[in-house]
């Protein structure tokens, strides 16, 4: 269980350092050091990252370092990768019955 402290920490250095990356780097943590299933450490790994995301979106809204006039931009890069990222589920899909 130490060794799984010691790569959080790291995994949080690293975050806190470069920004991103956390998930690729908890997921090893997860399935070597915890012996998590592979399947479900994807997911896991995902929600520790999306809720320090979180807590960091938070913690700026509260210092008031967001221009929210400028978050509604987001929204159409959101609507126009969400069809795109459904084609290749189809696609994928497709290609697995066939």
């Amino acid at each position: 269980m130490i060794w799984a402290w010691i790569g959080a920490t790291a995994v949080g250095v690293s975050l806190g350092l470069l920004g991103s990356g956390g998930a690729i780097l908890t997921l090893p943590i997860l399935v070597y050091l915890l012996g998590h299933d592979e399947k479900s450490a994807i997911a896991e790994s995902l929600a520790i990252v999306g809720g320090i995301a979180v807590f960091g979106v938070l913690r700026a809204a509260m210092q008031r370092r967001i221009d929210w006039r400028q978050a509604p931009r987001v929204f159409p890069q959101w609507l126009g990768s969400t069809p795109a990222s459904a084609a290749e589920d189809i696609e994928h899909i497709g290609r697995e019955a066939g």
